[in-house]
């Protein structure tokens, strides 16, 4: 009985090895791909330091008229006071102190002048820049290959009166896309035969 079950669905067969053959044929495979992503960071780095110099080099003296404010009094009380306050002013340190902005960065400056010069300075900088990371990441992709795969069934009907066996081949080609057949055969003696073709859904949104 088996026995011609098989020959009667011979045919089916002879389509299923047609149609496998003819997938088989279309198949021209995807070749292996290389992807490279470059990445790019971006940090800001915080650096702070203190610089001193000291006092300059006089490089040009430029002499002036003293001004009428400045010129010796007549008496000698009126002297003293005046030689007093020119005296004061000139040992007098005085203190000066700026602060330069650039962005999210400044510098601090603070300069020290007595004696009528200019006695040294000091720089106090607050830097933000930014540092550039560049990564590379390449990512090869296989090749994709041909797959057979054998596997069975098991089945019943819906009133249970009924089960089945069977057993088929499943072949997956380069494109991803599957065709298989399989041979059933039902505890009444019934059989049958299968031919199965699937193709690749791409989800991947572009």
């Amino acid at each position: 009985m088996v026995i011609r079950n098989i020959l009667k669905y011979l045919p089916w067969l002879a389509i299923a090895v047609l149609l496998f053959l003819l997938f088989n044929s279309r198949d021209k495979g995807n070749k292996g791909s290389v992807t490279t992503v470059t990445k790019i960071k971006v940090e800001y780095v915080h650096d702070t330091f203190y610089v001193e110099v000291p006092g300059p080099t006089v490089t040009k003296t430029v002499v002036k008229e003293v001004p009428v404010t400045h010129k010796p009094a007549g008496d000698y009380n009126s002297l003293l006071i005046q030689y007093n306050a020119l005296a004061l002013d000139y040992f007098t340190e005085v203190n000066y102190s700026d602060t330069i902005y650039r962005d999210s960065s400044y510098v601090v400056a603070d300069h020290k002048v007595s004696e009528n010069s200019l006695q040294s300075s000091s720089y106090y900088f607050h830097l933000s820049y930014p540092v550039i990371t560049k990564e590379t990441v390449t990512t090869i992709i296989p090749e994709p290959r041909r797959q057979m795969f054998i596997g069975g069934t098991v089945g019943t009907s819906m009133d249970l009166k009924r089960q089945s066996i069977g057993a088929g081949l499943l072949y997956k080609n380069k494109k991803e896309n599957m065709i298989g057949f399989d041979y059933s055969i039902t505890t009444a003696g019934q059989s049958a035969v299968r031919v199965n073709s699937y193709f690749l859904i791409n989800l991947k949104r572009k």
